[in-house]
């Protein structure tokens, strides 16, 4: 692996997806603390989303110019982090569906493994094509900030789909969306 020896290219591997692990908790308090403080839930995870994606992309863009390894892992740590931001709003999208929360995430999943099966082979090629890594690095950051334009402008955390009338609790009023730490005492009756 761009002769490392096989440890180092043990800590090369491991390393971005640990950073990745620390930022995704960092910012899973950090949106907690937006939204705690009043901040809108849209822009709350739009802030979230599109920060990681273009923080991301801005790292990717300068690895290109790293000289040595040690100098790739820091900015390939901190482009894998910033994207660590954007697993904030996964729960708050699990816990907003009660019912079918595990169907979007499956599906959600299922279409975010796309890339991640044709971007080997576009990298593969890219690199065979032009002898290194930096059309990869351009191509990805180039798809992070697709991804934050087309979340910026198109996302909103109001339900896709309003409760009907019949599905309203015995008061006339609509279930929350909330989950108790105690499934028992769920009010499930709208379901």
């Amino acid at each position: 692996m761009q002769g490392l020896s096989i440890a180092n290219a043990g800590v090369f591997s491991a390393a971005p997806w640990l950073a990745m692990f620390v930022a995704t908790n960092l910012a899973a308090v950090i949106s907690d603390r937006m939204i705690e403080r009043g901040v809108c839930l849209t822009t709350t995870r739009k802030v979230m989303q599109c920060a990681g994606l273009v923080v991301s992309a801005a790292f990717l863009l300068v690895i290109r110019e790293a000289h040595s390894p040690a100098a790739a892992l820091v900015l390939l740590c901190a482009a894998t982090g910033a994207l660590g931001r954007t697993w904030s709003r996964v729960p708050a999208e699990l816990f907003g569906c009660r019912r079918h929360g595990a169907v979007l995430f499956g599906f959600s999943n299922t279409f975010a493994t796309i890339p991640g099966i044709v971007g080997v082979a576009a990298t593969g090629w890219l690199v065979e094509v032009t002898g290194t890594y930096s059309a990869a690095f351009v191509l990805t950051a180039i798809v992070s900030a697709a991804g934050a334009l087309i979340f910026g402008f198109l996302f909103d955390a109001r339900p896709i789909v309003d409760l009907p009338a019949r599905i309203r609790l015995s008061n006339g009023a609509a279930p929350t969306t909330t989950v108790s730490a105690n499934p028992k005492s769920d009010d499930r009756s709208w379901e």
